[in-house]
């Protein structure tokens, strides 16, 4: 395949950055983990394909060993296909045959000439850590948010230690350079990409856990996987987000709000200290005297005001009787006035409302399951949302005294290994044998009920096999052998299915917080923010609503997706975009609310300064 050929499944890459954490115990691509550098991951090797497909960027002798390092292991594949149903190593091989093509013709090799900003930077770094080439700079340039353009930064340094950062931010002050801190780069707001130098932090990873102080100090380069991770076998657990994500960045940057803000808090409440170098290139902490308020939020926005070179995360507790619930509802009007009573109660560690798209997404192993699970959810069985709460037999024995009906962890399992019979002729014929009605799941999921729905299903990892490409069913069977997989305390503590959602095509979330003692205008703004998407032929559907501070306040998100490889659909989410953020600011001084358009870069801020703001006048 040529180039052009594949630059359909190359440029369709989202960044997620999942091919640089070992989530499904595969292993990680042995060349990234060596080289570092964005690019030698296949994520990199997928952006330098759609580059040279669009003549972005020249053949170099970089370029020539990021593609001569791939083995052609297939574990990206894996990963790749788990997670967005992509196959890379057709990209890797036409990448090989390029490159080969181009030599065997003798066609040019740029070496891009040094300067004295790279020298300087090498001193510091090491010369292999810091690089000009556009084999490396092209993997840093693109944000799928559908507000960014490329934008190609002029050198990458990738320094080890906070005395490097202190350096390199000094050369660029020197040079009058713009300079940009990433994690791995996964971001909704484009705020990873800069043209002047980026500082990727990723070798920066120590991680050390003290069980007697239930706290975690890491560098910047530890992902939520690595710390989720290395808690557990402490007994532990850590309040994060995306499993690729780097902690740090996303602990400074957006709140590190999820399902576990319901009982563990955000942004300040998860850390006791944290180490900046500011734009002077000096060292200050969190509990500095001398330093300016770090818990202030301002409702203006804020810029970066150093960069986080370590952090003291707190741990938190997991007791050996945890399991995971699921109450369904038709409207978000009952799942909402649930979900205040539990965060009111303080049920559970974890709770959050879900929708039906998230949750078909969440359990379906590819995106056309996905689409028959929900269509089963809101057609067949009346269901449009679902609570989902984690927490230990006493949280959970009290939920399912507040509820109607409940689909505890057993029957998830049980569906989730029932893919695709579940909306299949089996899953149809056992309906069949119901009462109809709009509320059907009121009686399918009965506790009575479980022998027939196992009887009719016959769970098993071999159920799941039909479903995917036919080289993949033998590792799809294994894959879901293993316990975790159909765990869902476990799944939410990783956050890995979490990485499937848009996986038909990428998304951007609009989050919002707001007092909880409304519903009826939170239903009203995602009708709202809904016909927006609807008007510009955007697909949209609701995110999550968490309850968080005691069920006082809430976190919404609501979701556009769009093909960001479409340029026309690309502006009508720009469009979009534009005119959502107008209907958020319209109802966040009618909520007495905030978007979480102005959070970036302030993420340490304390939850009241961002959840309460001033009565509006």
């Amino acid at each position: 395949m040529t180039l052009q050929e594949i630059k359909g499944i190359a440029g369709k890459c989202v960044h997620y950055a999942m091919c640089r954490i070992d989530f499904l115990g595969t292993g990680v691509c042995a060349s990234g983990t060596q080289s570092g550098y964005v690019s030698y991951y296949p994520q990199g090797r997928m952006e330098i394909a759609a580059a040279l497909a669009d003549e972005v960027i020249p053949v170099t002798e970089k370029l020539i060993d990021i593609v001569e390092s791939c083995t052609l292991c297939g574990k990206c594949d894996k990963q790749c296909y788990f997670v967005r149903e992509l196959r890379p190593i057709k990209v890797m091989r036409a990448l090989k045959e390029h490159i080969a093509s181009h030599l065997e013709q003798g066609l040019a090799v740029v070496q891009p000439q040094t300067d004295d900003v790279l020298e300087r930077l090498q001193a510091v770094t090491g010369a292999e850590w810091s690089s000009n080439d556009p084999a490396i700079l092209v993997a840093y340039s693109v944000d799928r948010f559908p507000l960014a353009e490329r934008c190609m930064p002029r050198y990458v340094t990738m320094p080890a230690s906070t005395v490097e950062v202190q350096e390199i931010i000094k050369i660029a002050r020197a040079a009058d350079l713009p300079y940009t801190a990433r994690g791995n780069g996964a971001s909704s707001f484009a705020v990873a990409l800069g043209d002047g130098i980026i500082i990727d932090l990723t070798r920066m990873k120590q991680l050390e856990v003290d069980p007697k102080t239930w706290t975690a100090t890491i560098g910047p380069g530890v992902t939520a996987f690595d710390l989720q991770r290395e808690a557990n076998r402490h007994g532990m657990r850590a309040g994060v987000v995306e499993p690729a994500a780097c902690v740090c960045a996303n602990l400074i940057s957006t709140n590190m709000h999820s399902l576990f803000s319901h009982a563990y808090g955000m942004g300040a409440d998860h850390c006791s200290d944290a180490q900046f170098v500011d734009p002077e290139g000096e060292l200050y902490t969190m509990n500095d005297p001398r330093q300016s308020n770090p818990f202030y939020f301002n409702k203006e926005g804020a810029g970066p005001n150093g960069i986080c070179t370590q952090a003291r995360i707190r741990l938190y507790p997991m007791t050996e009787d945890e399991s995971a619930i699921l109450v369904p509802f038709p409207t978000l009007q009952e799942a909402a006035a649930m979900a205040r009573e539990v965060g009111f109660r303080r049920l559970g560690f974890a709770a959050g409302i879900l929708g039906a798209d998230y949750v078909s997404a969440f359990m379906a192993p590819t995106n056309e399951t996905a689409e028959q699970l929900k269509q089963l959810f809101r057609e067949k069985m009346g269901i449009e949302y679902a609570l989902l709460v984690l927490g230990d037999k006493y949280d959970l024995a009290a939920v399912k005294d507040m509820a109607e009906v409940t689909i505890d962890e057993k029957l998830i399992r049980t569906m989730m290994l029932s893919m695709p019979q579940l909306h299949g002729e089996q899953g149809l014929a056992m309906l069949a044998d119901l009462p109809s009605g709009g509320t059907l799941y009121k009686t399918l999921f009965d506790a009575e009920m479980m022998p027939l729905i196992e009887a009719a299903l016959s769970p098993s990892p071999d159920n799941i096999m039909p479903a995917v490409d036919e080289d993949m069913r033998e590792f799809y069977r294994d894959l879901y052998r293993r316990p975790e997989m159909t765990d869902l305390v476990w799944l939410n503590m990783y956050r890995i299915l979490s990485s499937r959602t848009g996986r038909g095509r990428p998304f951007f979330g609009m989050v919002m917080y707001m007092p909880f003692d409304e519903p009826d205008l939170i239903v009203e703004l995602c009708e709202q923010l809904g016909a927006v998407a609807d008007k510009h032929g955007l697909r949209n559907d609701f995110g999550y609503l968490i309850p968080i501070d005691f069920g006082k306040r809430a976190a919404l998100e609501y979701d556009f997706y769009h093909d960001h490889t479409n340029p026309e659909e690309r502006e009508h989410a720009r469009a979009a975009a534009d005119e959502a953020a107008e209907t958020i600011d319209r109802y966040m001084k009618k909520m007495n609310g905030r978007s979480a358009a102005v959070v970036p870069f302030q993420g340490l801020c304390r939850k009241e300064n961002l959840l309460y703001p001033e009565p509006a006048q």
